[in-house]
């Protein structure tokens, strides 16, 4: 019978190399967070397997779906439901299986799921880092948060990378109230600070150690003694300046111009970049010493990497712009579809923005097929299920990936679709392919 059996040397499910409890699952983006482990092979499930998480969806049918995990992946076929089954906005031909490849978007009714290949324990959604929301897709935040804190006398300094409008300065202060909690903050963005003045900023000065001096200057560095510096876009500043910054890494200490001798200070610095962290890349503008002395490096997800928060963050982005609640039931699934699977290049600050030009302030907020449809612009035709872009999200292999980055100039959202796949599911495909080369 199925379901009946344990899993096969054929219907194995695949396993995460991050630990023996991650298993295949499938993550509740909307109506609420939630996530329900892949059934059991072959067992025909619908209304009921979501109302044990608490969702209560009546255009969902009793049997709607059908897992099968034969062969080492994971496949779904529709089983004559009443409203079909749509994986990445595509609606499934009844009993054809389709492949799911991790980051798939399905829509049963009005619940939407996204699956991940592997997702360990707890299952239940996780609380926000501070102002940055995120039930599922920041889990890797969060656990290397817990090591730094666990770490937290000896750590003078923190690298946050992730692309622009990811959130890294949201994460930087809760990083601080975490190890600084009550003490000073200052945020900096480094590259508006010109070259030639940079290093009296920061460190300060003597009265007449230079024209114009006219006072002494402490400098944003002593200002937030024994508080938290944060620097954003670290990775704009030209090398010299970078090298003006190891000794207050290194030994702890700043030396203002015309000072006589250097002065100890207490500063957790914070940095963050949206380029890459590894020495020597050449997208990566920082010097190999500083880059080495932040022994604890943090990166955040993009958006287009965690579409299962995107209703979670788009609900508490409404509220901190002062909107009446995104209340599920004016939200229509097919629209909230269309932004889970929307590029996101400009992540959480480009959502903010779109979100600001769909709602109002007059009325509950609502999310409508044709008001995202006329923020975003026309939705994209239906593609066939047999296409390229489930099979390119299959093998997605490094040769590939690399071969469309150079073909399209290293802009991933134009590889993106060249390969037929998401641009979550090619920068997680770029990130294993990091993963693996040798250190």
């Amino acid at each position: 019978m199925p379901g009946s059996h344990g899993p096969t040397e054929t219907d194995e499910l695949p396993r995460s190399p991050r630990g023996p409890a991650a298993a295949p699952a499938l993550i509740v983006a909307f109506p609420r967070p939630g996530a329900l482990p892949v059934p059991p092979h072959g067992e025909a499930v619908g209304r009921d397997w979501l109302a044990g998480i608490g969702i209560a969806d009546s255009k969902v049918s009793a049997a709607h779906v059908v897992f099968s995990t034969r062969g080492g992946t994971v496949t779904v076929a529709d089983r004559r439901s009443r409203n079909g089954t749509f994986v990445d906005g595509d609606r499934l031909e009844e009993g054809r299986p389709c492949t799911l490849s991790d980051g798939a978007l399905l829509r049963i009714g009005h619940t939407l799921l996204v699956y991940r290949d592997a997702l360990a324990p707890p299952l239940e959604p996780a609380p926000p880092i501070g102002a940055l929301v995120g039930p599922y897709g920041l889990r890797s935040v969060a656990a290397e948060l817990s090591r730094i804190e666990r770490a937290a006398r000896s750590v003078t300094g923190v690298l946050i990378t992730g692309e622009t409008g990811a959130g890294k300065e949201l994460l930087a202060r809760a990083l601080a109230e975490r190890l600084r909690p009550k003490r000073p903050y200052v945020a900096v963005n480094a590259a508006a600070i010109p070259e030639a003045t940079f290093e009296a900023q920061l460190f300060g000065h003597e009265q007449g150690a230079f024209t114009g001096a006219v006072r002494a200057a402490r400098g944003i560095v002593r200002g937030v003694d024994g508080g938290t510096l944060f620097l954003d876009e670290i990775g704009e500043l030209p090398a010299a300046a970078q090298a003006r910054l190891l000794r207050l890494l290194e030994a702890r200490e700043v030396q203002p111009i015309g000072g006589a001798r250097p002065e100890p200070v207490d500063v957790l610095l914070i940095a963050a970049t949206h380029r890459g962290a590894e020495p020597g890349a050449e997208s990566n503008p920082l010097r190999r010493d500083l880059l080495e002395r932040f022994a604890f490096r943090v990166r955040i997800p993009s958006l287009a990497e965690r579409p299962e928060d995107l209703f979670a963050v788009a609900r508490a982005l409404l509220e901190r712009e002062g909107y009446p609640p995104l209340d599920p039931a004016r939200v229509e699934p097919v629209a909230l579809e269309r932004l889970l699977l929307a590029d996101w290049e400009g992540n959480v600050r480009e959502l903010r923005n779109v979100l600001l030009r769909i709602v109002g302030r007059d009325s509950p907020s609502a999310l409508t097929g044709a008001s995202v449809d006329e923020a975003l612009g026309a939705a994209p035709p239906p593609t066939d299920r047999s296409s390229s872009r489930r099979r390119g999200g299959l093998s997605l292999t490094p040769t590939r990936v690399r071969e469309a980055l150079e073909r399209c100039e290293g802009n991933r959202s134009r590889a993106a679709r060249e390969l037929g796949v998401s641009r979550g599911a090619l920068i997680r495909a770029i990130d294993r392919a990091g993963e693996r080369e040798p250190r």
